[in-house]
């Protein structure tokens, strides 16, 4: 998937949840606790949960150097790019290290939904009781990095059971990157978001 395509999806799914969310009947407490909902956010808040959302649908392709979201933390994961590249060349030697250093490539433990919700649940259990906006970026991002790995599903496949097991599994239906379906995916995704933001604003202005 192109890094448009991962903004406009996450995007849409952030902007309809804050959209939609109050309109549902009381979400269980157990629930609420593992991770921020924006049932009555305010604006500002709404408005963080989303942009959140945008750029935690970037960060699984961190694991490309060239990549959005790695020019952007590239000072910050280059340890992670030399490990990987130190793993891959002593892997020809000792081959369970050739695994390691796969494993940290595109599409190894990045794009693991396994990974990502223990490293959520993680990091919701360390700030728990912190401000509620930085409960609101956590979840944003989380909702972000989701779709992202929702859409990559789609789109050659992504290790669901990492790092258990690094084998891809994808859906009988797919599509290429950058392919016409993909075009229409971000056309769908552009309306949803002008819809639901549409909604945002008026359900705000009528309280």
């Amino acid at each position: 998937m192109m890094a448009l395509t991962h903004r406009t999806g996450s995007i849409a799914v952030a902007a309809a949840m804050v959209a939609l969310l109050p309109d549902l009947q009381k979400i269980p407490e157990y629930v609420t606790d593992f991770i921020w909902l924006p049932q009555a956010a305010s604006l500002p808040l709404a408005a963080c949960f989303i942009i959140s959302s945008c750029y935690g649908g970037l960060l699984p392709d961190a694991d490309i150097p060239h990549s959005t979201a790695g020019k952007h933390l590239r000072i910050l994961l280059w340890p992670l790019y030399l490990i990987k590249k130190v793993l891959l060349i002593l892997g020809h030697i000792i081959k369970p290290l050739k695994k390691a250093g796969t494993a940290l490539g595109h599409r190894g433990l990045f794009h693991s939904p396994l990974f990502h919700t223990l490293l959520f649940v993680i990091l919701s259990a360390l700030f728990h009781d912190s401000f509620e906006w930085l409960r609101c970026i956590l979840a944003g991002a989380y909702i972000g990095v989701m779709s992202h790995l929702f859409l990559d599903l789609f789109s050659g496949g992504i290790p669901l059971l990492a790092p258990f097991s690094m084998k891809r599994q994808r859906p009988a239906i797919s599509f290429k990157t950058g392919s016409f379906l993909e075009v229409i995916f971000n056309l769908v995704f552009i309306f949803i978001s002008v819809c639901m933001l549409y909604l945002i604003v008026l359900k705000k202005s009528m309280l």
